[in-house]
């Protein structure tokens, strides 16, 4: 992923981590059919969440951090998905900062 990517080096820790989070809900031929997330917690895992890396994604900003009184100021920031941390936490590469 990261070779082909184009991700920096400093990110490796979180596209190795994203890559066994993703390989425990898939089926293994070892396991029958059956991802070792299910053998393990005995409910099947919810994919749903699952997003594509290396998307571009907005990250909203906070509205304290927000430009006041500015009504076309920009409310979110660009940037790249790299991880999940969990169910609804994406973790976002800002691209400009």
């Amino acid at each position: 992923m990261i070779l082909t990517g184009n991700i920096p080096d400093f990110l490796w820790p979180d596209v190795l981590f994203t890559a066994i989070y993703i390989k425990n809900r898939r089926p293994t031929k070892a396991l029958n059919g059956i991802p070792l997330y299910e053998k393990l917690k005995g409910k099947p895992p919810l994919i749903h969440h699952l997003r594509a890396l290396r998307s571009t994604v907005y990250s909203l900003i906070a509205e304290k951090d927000r430009v006041k009184l500015a009504r076309f100021a920009p409310q979110a920031k660009k940037g790249i998905l790299i991880s999940y941390d969990g169910k609804t936490i994406y973790c976002v590469w800002l691209l400009n900062e």
